[in-house]
């Protein structure tokens, strides 16, 4: 392929991942060979919302957040409320969530990007917080309904400063509710949950 030519693909492949639809016109199409036309429905399918972000539409909007926690399994659990917003960005591919509340008197931050990768058949989740300078990333999967997604990750643990295995649901309920829940291991290896958010829209 001459250098022109591939210009011209990779300039076709980067406006497909941006946009997610046909940029070429039908002319143009015709000029394609068949590896670049391959080429061009690889990138038109992953930049594509489908299923799974619909799946993920009931997260959106104003939600009022009641968070339990506790730091192990024989611990009284600790409660607080605040407040969550979650937006769709660039055109339904992403879903940022912004959060807000009170954790022991203290004010607590936190933002998260979660969202589906249409080429590794995943969900993702990245979170970040003001009780922490890391970030908390994982991947997970859906059950049949759509409505329950598992994850599994990883983060630097505070009190050994070594990477710790994460796992977390996300539960939604109804279009009005959903539920996230985390989970942690003792001293021994048995897991326990550690963690439950209530969103109640608002």
């Amino acid at each position: 392929m001459k250098l022109r030519n591939r210009w011209v693909v990779g300039v076709g492949i980067a406006a497909m991942a941006l946009v997610g639809r046909q940029v070429f016109s039908q002319q143009e199409a015709h000029e394609m060979t068949e590896e670049e036309a391959k080429m061009m429905e690889a990138w038109a399918k992953a930049a594509t919302p489908g299923e799974h972000h619909e799946h993920l539409k009931p997260l959106a909007g104003h939600f009022n957040a009641t968070s339990r926690w506790r730091m192990s399994a024989e611990a009284e659990w600790g409660e607080s409320n605040g407040t969550a917003e979650f937006t769709w960005i660039m055109d339904g591919r992403f879903l940022v969530q912004k959060v807000q509340a009170d954790m022991d008197g203290q004010p607590f931050e936190g933002m998260g990007v979660m969202g589906f990768d249409n080429v590794t058949g995943k969900h993702y989740s990245a979170w970040w917080d003001s009780m922490g300078t890391g970030m908390m990333s994982s991947t997970g999967t859906c059950d049949a309904s759509g409505k329950v997604v598992t994850y599994y990750g990883e983060y630097a643990d505070p009190m050994t400063g070594q990477q710790k295995k994460s796992k977390s649901i996300h539960r939604v309920i109804n279009n009005d509710k959903h539920v996230f829940e985390m989970y942690d291991r003792d001293e021994n290896g048995k897991e326990f949950q550690s963690l439950e958010v209530t969103y109640t829209r608002r």
